[in-house]
């Protein structure tokens, strides 16, 4: 059971508590960085720093690993499409909105 993180939005976390947090291995959270899924919130540390977003994204990867049996490839090609259906439907939200203005 992973332990609790007291996090908001700013907040950053490490390789191993990404690790932690989402219960993927270390070589596939590697896989989901290289790909471009996961990405640094800083470059120029040594030790790889995410935002705490990435803790959703890592948990997401590793439902869609065990529940549909992906490989690396077919998770992170899932969770590209899962956040633009995200993107997408928060701008139609905005839309929304303006509308009724």
């Amino acid at each position: 059971m992973p332990e609790s993180l007291l996090l908001d939005e700013t907040s950053r976390i490490t390789f191993v508590e990404l690790q932690r947090a989402s219960g993927l291995s270390e070589a596939e959270i590697s896989e989901l960085v290289e790909i471009g899924v996961f990405e640094q919130s800083t470059r120029e540390s040594v030790t790889w720093v995410f935002s705490s977003r990435c803790i959703s994204q890592a948990r997401t990867a590793l439902r869609l690993r065990d529940d549909f049996e992906l490989n690396t490839q077919g998770v992170a090609l899932a969770l590209t499409y899962l956040e633009r259906i995200r993107e997408l439907e928060e701008r139609l939200h905005e839309l929304e909105c303006q509308l009724l203005k």
